[in-house]
């Protein structure tokens, strides 16, 4: 039997989270989980206490964990980070357009990528 001890796990662990405003790129859906078909995506901060969805290449400033109906956004933004999309581990990322990260090979990205289960997210410690 294989020792429960060895098992690897950095989810939740010292995150920090931060309330914002949304911009127009992030809207509350009632019928989605955690309010928005955007959990998990990059976010960037595109205004003074507010947020929006990173394009392509974009740094993260954080990742999207909820969305309110008044319109505010709960944002993960340092700790082991959850993350849609994949990297390799040791890794920096960027944002990858579609609601993701990718691994970038220079330090233009943020972070490092700890921890790539595969399930179509990966952990960053940002």
């Amino acid at each position: 039997m294989a020792n429960p001890r060895q098992i690897v796990g950095f989810k939740e662990l010292h995150v920090q989270r931060a309330t914002f405003i949304t911009d127009s790129s992030i809207t509350f859906k009632r019928d989605e989980p955690y309010g928005t078909d955007a959990h998990l995506a990059p976010v960037k901060v595109t205004g003074e206490g507010e947020v929006g969805l990173c394009a392509d290449g974009d740094v993260p400033f954080g990742a999207l964990e909820r969305v309110e109906a008044d319109g505010m956004a709960v944002v993960a933004y340092h700790g082991f980070v959850e993350f849609a999309g994949e990297a390799e581990y040791g890794s920096a990322v960027v944002a990858d357009g579609s609601g993701g990260v990718r691994a970038v090979d220079t330090e233009a990205g943020r972070g490092t990528a700890i921890h790539a289960p595969s399930d179509g997210t990966v952990i960053v410690f940002i």
